[in-house]
């Protein structure tokens, strides 16, 4: 067996087998959290949110070792609203994460086909990324604009520096952790698979995922046909 494939082999087994007591973990965090006293309770947060972490790095070695293998992200495209996707996602966002600001602009209805669950994961990257990497005290913009030749365009922005073209030329590889300029203070860089999995989930739709920088803003646009 190539090394390439035994190396993907093995992360493929490695991040299955540490999901089940990733979640066990959040399940007993979860429990301390709503039964303990206030101490108690702020470490079974803490708990729960650091073992959150894992298990999305888990998933994203699982997605990896699917592309690395040559299966791709197994994208489905179904008819459905993608308002209604982005709405849920923020919603989501905003009880997770109370101290950023996330703000969606969209038309009211956005009828297409695409894969619910991986659109999500994608856009969810690209919001984590501007979380990450943006100014803490600025929101993160999601706008959602229809195309005049049918299709739709996703994109996500926040006041950053402009990329140097260093790191442009490896944007969208695996493992690149400093993908928009630096973190905030505190931070968790992660694998950076993010904006990796990202375009490939956009690819799998026939679309594509692009950076610009429109002064201040960093700006990911994720492009869908229709």
């Amino acid at each position: 067996m190539p090394r390439s494939s035994a190396r993907a082999q093995m992360l493929a087994m490695l991040s299955h087998d540490l999901r089940d007591p990733l979640h066990t973990i959040q399940m007993a965090a979860g429990a301390l959290e709503r039964t303990a006293g206030e101490t108690q309770q702020r470490i079974g947060a803490r708990i729960r949110t650091s073992s959150g972490r894992m298990e999305r790095l888990v998933a994203h070695m699982l997605d990896f070792s699917r592309i690395h293998g040559g299966r791709g992200m197994g994208v489905r495209p179904v008819a459905g609203d993608l308002v209604s996707l982005l709405s849920d996602l923020v919603d989501e966002i905003r009880v997770a994460h109370p101290g950023s600001t996330v703000v969606l602009v969209t038309p009211p209805r956005a009828p297409l086909r695409f894969d619910a669950d991986r659109l999500a994961q994608a856009i969810g990257n690209l919001i984590g990324n501007a979380r990450h990497h943006g100014d803490p005290l600025r929101p993160v913009t999601v706008s959602l604009q229809l195309q005049a030749q049918a299709g739709a365009l996703i994109e996500v922005r926040n006041p950053s520096p402009p990329l140097t073209p260093a790191v442009q030329a490896h944007l969208f590889q695996a493992f690149q952790q400093r993908a928009v300029g630096a973190p905030q203070r505190g931070a968790h860089q992660g694998l950076g698979l993010g904006l990796f999995i990202a375009q490939q989930i956009a690819a799998e739709h026939g679309g594509s995922l692009a950076y610009r920088h429109d002064d201040p803003d960093v700006v990911f646009a994720l492009l869908l046909p229709g």
